[in-house]
């Protein structure tokens, strides 16, 4: 083999491994954005659903409450 085809063989190989390498970094990268949007939006239903869960319990205490008076006044 010549010098020169050696030399053209590797850069060509060094190329397709930076190529790849590229590739595989901005795919990871757009699946770390992806992941973290996903993440994002569930932790702002679990703080809709703790503030529902919240507004929930306090009701369910006002019941209790009344049901207690409506007891108490039966007595």
């Amino acid at each position: 083999m010549d010098a020169t085809v050696v030399l053209i063989a590797v850069i060509t190989l060094a190329a397709g491994a930076v190529i790849g390498w590229l590739a595989a970094r901005s795919r990871s990268q757009s699946d770390t954005l992806a992941i973290r949007a996903e993440l994002h939006a569930a932790e702002v239903e679990m703080h809709a659903v703790r503030a529902q869960a919240a507004g929930l319990q306090a009701t369910l205490e006002a019941e209790r409450g009344a049901a207690a008076g409506r007891e108490e006044a039966l007595r």
